[in-house]
């Protein structure tokens, strides 16, 4: 506060706290759906390339909430073995980041068998993966997670974007670009120092002088006095 108050000119910050899906409430084109034109989102703002990553991460979830999709995952969890190596390093990555766990090292083909084992366990029930996707939060990888993740996503069965591989299979080409935007969002966060440790709410943001919210226009009356009393949530 000291130094706040000793800065001339006093300097004016602006907070976009959103929703952290970062997806629209109403309906639009397919390239402006989870939020804003990719293109807009890179050019103008600094943190762009997050907020791109974190849209990349909405369209998986909304793709894997299709009940055509849930069907070819399950199918998927009935299969003794992978259906390519491809598919099972892909499996392996997503398992391995959605455990958040560090004990994890990096991939070894010896193991590919005994981990399709544990893995395709993952793929019975879709649902749970949706759920653990949601409740990743943001900023949260380790160091040593990361460099486990970097190290699948550059092993050489690891499908490349636009590949034949990913663009044959749905559930593949879904599972890697989730890990992959995650990767990448994680990367990008920790670059920028980080999320703050606690939460803004009312009472943190003492040292905020005017705070707008801004609302998408298309909202019902009742979504939009529910905004102005809130205070904190931008459409």
């Amino acid at each position: 506060e000291i130094t706040n108050e000793a800065l001339i000119p006093r300097p004016f910050v602006a907070i976009a706290l959103g929703d952290e899906s970062n997806k629209r409430s109403t309906a639009g084109a397919a390239s402006s759906y989870h939020g804003v034109e990719k293109n807009d989102l890179s050019v103008v703002l600094v943190d762009g390339a997050l907020k791109t990553n974190m849209e990349g991460k909405a369209w998986v979830v909304e793709e894997m909430n299709k009940i055509e999709t849930r069907n070819l995952i399950q199918k998927r969890a009935g299969e003794l073995v992978p259906p390519s190596p491809a598919f099972g390093m892909v499996a392996e990555g997503l398992f391995v980041a959605l455990s958040e766990n560090n004990v994890y090292k990096f991939p070894d083909a010896n193991l590919a068998a005994m981990s399709w084992r544990v893995t395709r366990s993952m793929l019975i029930e879709p649902r749970h993966i949706i759920e653990k996707m949601q409740q990743m939060r943001r900023g949260g990888a380790t160091l040593r997670s990361l460099e486990c993740l970097q190290a699948y996503l550059r092993h050489p069965d690891w499908p490349a974007l636009y590949s034949e591989a990913r663009n044959s299979d749905v559930v593949l080409h879904l599972f890697a670009y989730y890990v992959e935007q995650y990767v990448a969002c994680e990367i990008a966060c920790r670059a920028g120092g980080g999320v703050p440790l606690q939460a803004l709410t009312k009472s943190s943001m003492r040292g905020i002088q005017t705070v707008v919210v801004v609302k998408d226009t298309a909202e019902s009356p009742e979504e939009a006095d529910l905004l102005v009393s809130g205070g904190w949530k931008m459409g």
